[in-house]
């Protein structure tokens, strides 16, 4: 494991009716909830592979709730659960980096909407953070996938329109351009259109996310 390296896995506890609402409107609440809950087990799977500290910050959930998630499921072993703190998801983020900084000079924040993102980009990610203090992973829908940061900025966190498409120029408008570098776009899982790239992406990728694939063949509709 890497010294001074943390990933820090940003979900919502799978909560019917919680999770996924943008999908609601062309499938059933149970097929939502199990489709999200793949995602995040996807993504403790392929995460398991970066030799990094990891972390799990859910949100929407009791310490018991989130206990409970993680008992019995070898996908959790080596997992630290921790539950996010604070008003927005800006002001979560920034107490989820002071809790794990500076044993942690390299961080990286990631979210369960890439059940089959490579490693190798967190892997780029982290190495990347070497260099520079701020690393972005940019996503399809104007925000970011992958933030990872060698320094502690609360400016990245304060007055951000989180969950708009305006994530990522605002976050980049409080740095300056040689102070961060930019990982491959990627899409993010919100829409039923962005399930559609998914699927095609999977075809692609046969071994990727078999937990995801398997709930996409069973979301009923409506």
């Amino acid at each position: 494991m890497a010294s001074g390296e943390a990933l820090l896995i940003f979900a919502r506890y799978p909560r019917q009716g919680r999770v996924k609402t943008r999908l609601a409107s062309r499938f059933d609440p149970p097929s939502i909830l199990e489709l999200y809950r793949a995602f995040l087990l996807d993504t403790l799977a392929w995460t398991a592979r970066v030799p990094v500290t990891r972390y799990l910050f859910l949100a929407d959930c009791t310490a018991e709730e989130s206990a409970s998630l993680a008992s019995g499921d070898p996908l959790f072993e080596g997992i630290r659960l921790r539950r996010q703190e604070g008003d927005d998801l800006g002001e979560r983020m920034w107490n989820a980096f002071r809790a794990v900084w500076p044993a942690s000079r390299r961080v990286v924040f990631l979210g369960a909407d890439t059940p089959a993102l490579p490693a190798r980009l967190v892997r780029d990610g982290l190495r990347l953070l070497r260099r520079r203090p701020v690393v972005i992973g940019p996503s399809t829908d104007g925000g970011y996938y992958l933030l990872g940061l060698s320094a502690p900025l609360p400016v990245l966190f304060e007055e951000i329109d989180w969950g708009s498409p305006r994530v990522l120029e605002q976050t980049l408008g409080r740095l300056d351009e040689a102070s961060y570098s930019l990982l491959p776009v990627q899409p993010d899982v919100d829409t039923p259109g962005d399930l559609k790239e998914l699927r095609q992406e999977l075809k692609q990728r046969p071994r990727a996310a078999p937990r995801t694939r398997r709930a996409l063949e069973a979301l009923a509709p409506a």
